[in-house]
This record gives structure tokens, C-alpha cells and sequence, in this order.
């Protein structure tokens, strides 16, 4: 069976590290190990998502970008981490 290599979301651009890291959901507190561009994506994801709430009240062109950013991510995790998708962000 082939690997996929993975493709970044074309609005994000992201400093992949070197490390894996461990993340726990905002929420309930489980944990997962992602590898370097999974940790990159996520964090973008969440930065997206608290900038989008702070514009949120004014509808603005932000806000729908980071509302794009947060959608693109969650679709990558879909593709290539599902896993971490249900434990993270669903």
C-alpha cells in the first residue's frame, strides 16, 4: 500500500517543526501524539479559531477568512488524521 503524502490546505501557511508533540482537546482533556505538520495545522486551526471569535460580532472580512482557515483544517485532519480530528476537534 502506497503512503499519501500529505498537502497542506492552500491558505495556510505554516512553520512546520521537527518534533512530534502532544495536544489535548480544549474541552475533555484527552491527549494525541501528532507528528510535525499535524501540530503546525492544529495550532493554525486553533489560533483561526479564537481570532474568528474575537470578530465575530462584526461580521468582517477576518473573521471569514479565519473561518475558512479553521474549515480547511478540519478538512485536512479528515483526509489524513482522522483520528486526531475526533479526539481534537470534533
Amino acid at each position: 500500500m502506497k503512503k499519501s503524502v500529505k498537502k497542506l490546505p492552500a491558505n495556510l501557511k505554516v512553520s512546520v517543526g521537527k518534533k512530534e508533540e502532544t495536544h489535548a482537546n480544549r474541552f475533555t482533556g484527552e491527549e494525541i501524539i501528532l507528528d510535525p505538520m499535524d501540530a503546525a495545522v492544529y495550532k493554525a486551526v486553533m489560533l483561526a479559531d479564537y481570532l474568528a471569535s474575537m470578530f465575530a460580532d462584526c461580521y468582517s472580512v477576518e473573521a471569514q477568512n479565519c473561518y475558512d482557515i479553521v474549515r480547511s483544517g478540519n478538512s485536512y485532519f479528515r483526509r489524513y488524521n482522522a483520528k486526531a480530528y475526533m479526539v481534537l476537534l470534533d
